[in-house]
């Protein structure tokens, strides 16, 4: 069984404690990510955290999907 990695970060102003296989450098890179991406989509006050945290997901899920595609179009397997 592997060992799991816990790490505490900082999303979006709200403390979390990210549970994961992968190493903790790597989990606190990809929250990184996340934090910055959620900072970058809230513009203005009308969008709440939740808001906020939902583009977040569809902007990322539409980076995955359109570096699938990029990847197939090399003749590449996902």
């Amino acid at each position: 069984m592997d060992k799991k990695n816990a790490v505490s970060v900082r999303i979006f102003g709200s403390e979390y404690t990210i549970a994961g296989t992968e190493s903790k450098e790597y989990i606190k890179k990809v929250c990184s990510a996340v934090n910055d991406r959620m900072l970058a989509i809230s513009s203005g006050p009308s969008l709440t955290p939740l808001r906020t945290a939902v583009l977040c997901a569809v902007n990322m899920c539409d980076d995955y999907y359109k570096s699938e595609e990029k990847i197939k179009s090399f003749g590449g397997d996902v």
